[in-house]
């Protein structure tokens, strides 16, 4: 099975989609199916609920549903243990956590929308948008 980490800004994303649509939405939908893994961690989780309970956000979702969407999203994905802070790699040193995240979990993918992370070089895993992901399935 693939494993990923999806970085907060994709589980926001899905979360966000209307009616579900989107490539976000589209692989939670196969998380929940079977389809792939995700691989979450206590920092991931926390960073998504801050996230999520924005004031920006109170016209989309209450907080009962942004706490219903970032237990699921606890509950059912693979718990890794945060780690140790990593070597910096990016030039947001915040995303480096991704990367020793998904080192640690031996994930398959990091997916995400943030682009100092899409455009790192010379990394030992890929790093995909959800669609680019989403193609890459399809087509094994």
């Amino acid at each position: 099975m693939i494993s990923v980490v999806p970085d907060p800004s994709v589980l926001v994303a899905a979360f966000l989609s209307r009616g579900g649509e989107g490539a976000s939405a589209e692989l939670i939908r196969l998380w929940i199916d079977g389809g792939l893994a995700f691989v979450v961690s206590p920092h991931l989780v926390h960073e998504l609920r801050s996230v999520l309970l924005r004031p920006e956000f109170r016209r989309t979702a209450t907080a009962e549903q942004v706490l219903a969407y970032v237990a699921f999203i606890q509950d059912y994905g693979i718990l890794q243990e945060d780690v140790p802070s990593p070597d910096s790699v990016s030039r947001d040193q915040t995303d480096d956590y991704w990367l020793a995240l998904a080192r640690a979990a031996h994930a398959d993918f990091i997916i995400s929308f943030d682009k100092d992370l899409l455009e790192l070089e010379g990394q030992d895993l890929p790093i995909l948008r959800p669609g680019e992901l989403l193609w890459r399935m399809r087509a094994s």
